[in-house]
């Protein structure tokens, strides 16, 4: 078989075409990061501390969640 180099430029151009053609708002914007992410990794200080005090809380209110789970599940059996 042989490929039409040409034939397959215009098939990428097109692709290219159809993509342009989807609104700014549709298209994923990869670069932009999560409001966790800019929130751990903020260039001020204050910022950032709250994102520890904020997380060490949520962790410690996980792992006594998990281990009231985990006890009723030994007593229910």
């Amino acid at each position: 078989m042989v490929h039409n180099s040409q034939e397959e430029k215009d098939n990428v151009k097109k692709e290219n075409q159809q993509v342009d053609a989807i609104p700014a708002t549709k298209k994923k914007d990869a670069s932009k990061k999560s409001f966790t992410y800019r929130w751990e990794n903020h260039r001020y200080l204050a910022v950032r501390a709250s994102y520890q005090f904020f997380n060490a809380i949520w962790t410690v209110v996980m792992a006594i969640g998990m281990f009231l789970a985990w006890l009723i599940a030994v007593l229910a059996t």
